[in-house]
């Protein structure tokens, strides 16, 4: 295990996101981000989260495939779940054959992030299910969430 020295002590690679204070913040889109204070980082785009999302995976990238009916698409910083949720959004919509494949090595636990402003601005609170069954899936195995969508978390 790799120790890191973060402000002021030796810490084990697997605490070093328990330790970083996190706060929620509102994205000029009115949706939240996490934001670490340690670092003056932000999990999205201060512009917007959900807007970025969108742009990036779901216009820029799920859209611009339009002739495939299969997508593989992999994901490095799980993060907050929301590409995921809007992939599978997308392939609900679209009846695409999606399998995501995602990588975190520091995730974030489900009541922290249920307290985030996406799914409220989304459909109305529609995904609240699949955003939670998104978060509590296993890590390390594949979890089918739809007949289109299926989902494998790594660490």
């Amino acid at each position: 295990m790799r120790k890191y020295t973060i402000l002021h002590g030796i810490f084990e690679q697997k605490y070093i996101i328990d330790i970083l204070k996190k706060q929620i913040i509102k994205t000029l889109d009115g949706s939240n981000t996490i934001f670490i204070p340690e670092f003056d980082e932000t999990y999205h785009s201060r512009h917007g989260a959900i807007q970025e999302s969108l742009h990036v995976f779901v216009s820029s990238g799920l859209k611009f495939k339009t002739e495939l009916n299969d997508i593989n698409v992999l994901e490095v910083g799980f993060g907050t779940g929301l590409n995921t949720l809007l992939t599978f959004i997308h392939s609900e919509e679209t009846k695409k054959n999606i399998k995501y494949t995602s990588v975190e090595a520091y995730p974030l636990k489900w009541n922290f992030l249920s307290k985030l402003n996406y799914i409220d601005i989304i459909f109305n609170g529609k995904y609240f299910a699949v955003y939670e069954k998104i978060h509590k899936c296993l890590w390390e195995s594949f979890s089918i969430l739809s007949p289109n969508f299926m989902l494998e978390n790594r660490i």
